[in-house]
């Protein structure tokens, strides 16, 4: 038994050193592999650019223009941005600010891009720009307004609440307002002059005209206070269409054109008769 022993021992050796030890290179057959398949090796996600709207623009090169590339390049386009400048449109380029349109951004490579605008209202807009070798992309952000053409009651419209039609609508409600008081005071001074007419005695005709006078006066005061509050609640009105029916296709969205709607008010007084005159040219 002692012998046999060692020789047992002896025999078992060898067997652990048959069992070849696992690689560090192999992995279970149900272990999770990290290799991507082929058709997706060269897959990758772009996650979406947020823009920063505190970039400074780039410098100008002497001629005064801005660049997206070197300009001794090979393959470069450029890339014209037009916007009204009132209107501060800041204009970025793969994400990066090239200041505010109206603006051409110069050694673009040819390829495609994403450009955004950004407006004062915080509202941010992205579209697509295809580059070509030797060529000019123009990309119209379309919020030009023709400009008021001297004073007047009209004003030009779109199918957004702008600062400016926000501020028509408010002045339009505040004077109506005072309109409306208006002819409302006067319209108790002609019911007072009516009655005290009507008490004043036949034999005192220099009171009864004084009083006829003063009706006629009031009441046509009254009736232009009158008229003027109604096309003023209208002119608010139309102000507030964006408002009422909700906004309709952006302004940055459509082309621009020179045709401008405008809305006029004028009173007319003249006589013994007032009125006034509501148009509206498209």
């Amino acid at each position: 038994m002692l012998a046999a022993s060692p020789a047992s021992a002896k025999k078992k050796a060898p067997a652990k050193e048959a069992t070849p030890a696992a690689s560090d290179e192999e992995k279970p057959s149900g272990a999770p592999t990290d290799e991507k398949p082929a058709s997706q090796a060269n897959d990758v996600e772009k996650p979406k650019t947020i823009l920063d709207t505190n970039q400074e623009a780039p410098k100008t090169d002497s001629l005064g223009h801005v660049h997206f590339a070197s300009p001794n390049g090979e393959g470069l386009g450029r890339v014209v941005v037009s916007a009204p400048a009132e209107a501060k449109v800041k204009v970025f380029l793969e994400g990066r600010f090239f200041g505010n349109a109206p603006v051409t951004i110069f050694s673009v490579p040819k390829g495609d891009y994403i450009l955004e605008a950004s407006y004062p209202s915080g509202k941010q807009v992205s579209k697509p720009v295809t580059v070509s070798e030797n060529e000019e992309t123009a990309i119209d952000l379309g919020t030009a307004k023709a400009a008021s053409g001297g004073g007047g009651g009209g004003f030009m419209s779109g199918s957004e609440m702008t600062p400016t039609r926000s501020r028509w609508m408010k002045g339009l409600l505040i004077g109506g307002a005072a309109a409306l008081v208006f002819g409302v005071t006067f319209g108790i001074l002609e019911v007072k002059a009516e009655s005290d007419y009507q008490n004043t005695p036949a034999s005192d005709q220099a009171r009864l005209d004084s009083l006829q006078t003063t009706g006629q006066r009031d009441a046509t005061l009254a009736d232009i206070g009158y008229v003027v509050a109604g096309l003023a609640a209208l002119g608010a009105g139309y102000c507030a269409l964006p408002l009422i029916l909700g906004p309709g296709t952006p302004a940055s969205e459509k082309p621009a054109t020179t045709t401008t709607n405008t809305l006029g008010i004028a009173p007319m007084v003249g006589g013994h008769t007032t009125g006034g005159a509501l148009f509206f040219r498209f």
